[in-house]
Protein backbone atom coordinates (compact mmCIF):
# COMPACT_ATOMS: atom_id res chain seq x y z
CA UNK A 1 0.00 0.00 0.00
CA UNK A 2 2.80 2.22 0.95
CA UNK A 3 4.05 1.63 -2.83
CA UNK A 4 0.73 2.88 -4.40
CA UNK A 5 0.63 5.54 -2.27
CA UNK A 6 3.65 7.04 -3.19
CA UNK A 7 2.74 6.69 -6.91
CA UNK A 8 0.11 8.48 -6.70
CA UNK A 9 1.29 11.21 -4.99
CA UNK A 10 4.39 10.87 -7.59
CA UNK A 11 1.73 12.10 -10.09
CA UNK A 12 2.16 15.66 -8.43
CA UNK A 13 5.50 16.19 -10.03
CA UNK A 14 4.49 17.03 -13.70
CA UNK A 15 3.76 20.63 -12.30
CA UNK A 16 0.13 20.00 -11.63
CA UNK A 17 -1.02 22.06 -9.13
CA UNK A 18 -4.41 20.13 -8.85
CA UNK A 19 -5.43 16.89 -10.04
CA UNK A 20 -8.87 14.91 -10.13
CA UNK A 21 -8.91 11.26 -8.92
CA UNK A 22 -10.07 10.40 -12.95
CA UNK A 23 -6.70 11.99 -13.75
CA UNK A 24 -5.19 9.77 -11.07
CA UNK A 25 -6.74 6.46 -12.02
CA UNK A 26 -5.90 7.04 -15.87
CA UNK A 27 -1.97 8.32 -15.06
CA UNK A 28 -1.59 5.00 -12.46
CA UNK A 29 -3.54 2.39 -13.79
CA UNK A 30 -4.80 1.66 -9.94
CA UNK A 31 -9.04 0.69 -9.91
CA UNK A 32 -11.24 3.66 -9.42
CA UNK A 33 -11.47 2.30 -5.40
CA UNK A 34 -7.95 1.93 -4.98
CA UNK A 35 -7.71 5.13 -5.67
CA UNK A 36 -10.44 6.65 -3.86
CA UNK A 37 -9.55 4.68 -0.80
CA UNK A 38 -6.15 5.96 -1.07
CA UNK A 39 -7.02 9.50 -1.34
CA UNK A 40 -9.46 9.55 1.80
CA UNK A 41 -6.15 7.94 3.81
CA UNK A 42 -3.72 10.74 2.62
CA UNK A 43 -6.21 13.62 2.75
CA UNK A 44 -7.02 12.16 6.19
CA UNK A 45 -3.03 12.31 7.30
CA UNK A 46 -2.60 15.44 6.01
CA UNK A 47 -0.43 14.37 2.97
CA UNK A 48 -2.68 15.40 0.04
CA UNK A 49 -5.81 18.16 0.36
CA UNK A 50 -9.21 18.35 -1.04
CA UNK A 51 -10.10 21.36 -2.50
CA UNK A 52 -13.47 20.81 -4.24
CA UNK A 53 -13.30 17.94 -6.37
CA UNK A 54 -9.72 18.24 -6.79
CA UNK A 55 -6.35 17.07 -4.91
CA UNK A 56 -3.00 18.72 -4.14
CA UNK A 57 -0.68 18.24 -2.08
CA UNK A 58 -0.75 18.97 1.66
CA UNK A 59 0.75 20.68 4.20
CA UNK A 60 2.46 17.71 5.76
CA UNK A 61 4.72 16.74 2.61
CA UNK A 62 6.06 20.76 2.97
CA UNK A 63 6.83 20.54 6.34
CA UNK A 64 8.57 16.97 5.85
CA UNK A 65 10.46 18.93 2.59
CA UNK A 66 11.73 21.40 5.03
CA UNK A 67 13.36 18.70 7.77
CA UNK A 68 15.45 16.91 5.12
CA UNK A 69 18.74 17.87 4.69
CA UNK A 70 20.06 20.71 2.14
CA UNK A 71 20.69 19.33 -1.31
CA UNK A 72 18.29 16.94 -0.81
CA UNK A 73 15.87 18.44 -4.14
CA UNK A 74 12.50 17.92 -1.84
CA UNK A 75 14.08 20.84 0.57
CA UNK A 76 14.93 23.37 -2.19
CA UNK A 77 11.02 22.66 -4.10
CA UNK A 78 9.50 23.31 -1.10
CA UNK A 79 11.30 26.40 -0.10
CA UNK A 80 10.94 27.79 -3.53
CA UNK A 81 6.57 26.97 -2.90
CA UNK A 82 7.27 28.90 0.02
CA UNK A 83 9.04 31.97 -1.27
Amino acid sequence: MVGRAAGLLKEFRSGDGTLTAAALVRRTGLPKSTVHRMLRELVRVELLEQVGGTYRLGLLVFELGRRTPRGSGLHEAALAVNH
